[in-house]
């Protein structure tokens, strides 16, 4: 009669499963909840460069120009905007956008400030 040995190799790796699975969930969901942030960032700065480039050529005037972004704005899904105003200050068009973007997880929205400008082109006496 042979004695089969057992080890507790099999109790070890399940203990290890158990503890490492939730911290790679959490990793991953950070991980797509940082990329999402990002993404929304990108969008509302091309947006606010382009409402910048488009009055500072003198295409259009500030106020359509933010009239322009916000409905632009809209259409980011889930983006909250505040703020969109575009100003002329030291030769330079300055748009500032501000607003919240919302997270996987509810209330986990982060707020959002984006500033572009773009020199005034042109003749300028």
């Amino acid at each position: 009669m042979t004695r089969r040995l057992r080890g507790d190799g099999g109790a070890a790796s399940s203990l290890t499963l158990v503890l490492l699975v939730p911290v790679f969930c959490v990793l991953a969901t950070m991980a797509v909840q940082a990329a999402m942030w990002g993404h929304a960032r990108s969008q509302v700065r091309a947006v606010a460069h382009a409402a910048s480039v488009m009055t500072a050529r003198g295409d259009v005037l500030a106020d359509s120009a933010a009239v322009s972004a916000r409905s632009s704005l809209a259409s980011i899904e889930g983006l909250d905007v505040d703020e969109v105003t575009i100003t002329t200050v030291n030769g330079a068009v300055v748009t500032v956008v501000a607003g919240r973007v919302p997270g996987l997880i509810r209330g986990l929205a982060s707020s959002i400030r984006v500033v572009e400008s773009s020199p005034l082109e042109g003749w300028r006496p």
